[in-house]
């Protein structure tokens, strides 16, 4: 253990680079969807201003943008889902082997933890509040 300590401790720092690394691109990602459903708001205006001359209620164009934000939400986490069946199977399968001599490992240990789990259902609730900036939308014209 004393003999390992700058690599163990060197392992630390990258695992903490990597946690690091891995939340930015997770927080640019959540704002790029934020941002292109705002957008998409403020670009479909004037065709929220037709549907409400057509007889469309604010709540029912509220609707569609919230099931638009809803669907978007509910697709990431699937997918994420599916990332966490594939960590399980390469745990279970040992899909990526190694030569036990040079690595002192046979295979990837992969593990997944049940907070990864957990937080996978909690995160597609935010995309379900960006519409109320169609409330904040002045009426076209």
């Amino acid at each position: 253990m004393e003999q390992n300590r700058s690599i163990f401790s060197a392992l630390r720092l990258e695992r903490m680079v990597t946690i690091l690394t891995i939340g930015l691109i997770v927080i640019v990602a959540a704002l790029n969807i934020f941002i292109t459903l705002a957008m998409m708001v403020m670009e479909k205006n004037r065709d929220i201003g037709v549907l409400m001359s057509m007889g469309a209620r604010q709540r029912q164009v509220w609707a569609i943008f919230t099931l638009h934000g809803l669907l978007i939400g509910a697709i990431g986490p699937q997918w994420a889902g599916a990332g966490l069946w594939n960590l399980l199977a390469g745990e279970r399968f040992k899909l990526i082997p190694l030569q036990a001599d040079i690595y002192a490992l046979s295979f990837v240990p992969f593990h997944a933890r049940r907070s990864t789990a957990s937080g996978l259902r909690w995160r597609r609730w935010p995309s379900a509040f960006w519409p109320r900036f169609i409330r904040r939308l002045p009426p076209p014209g």
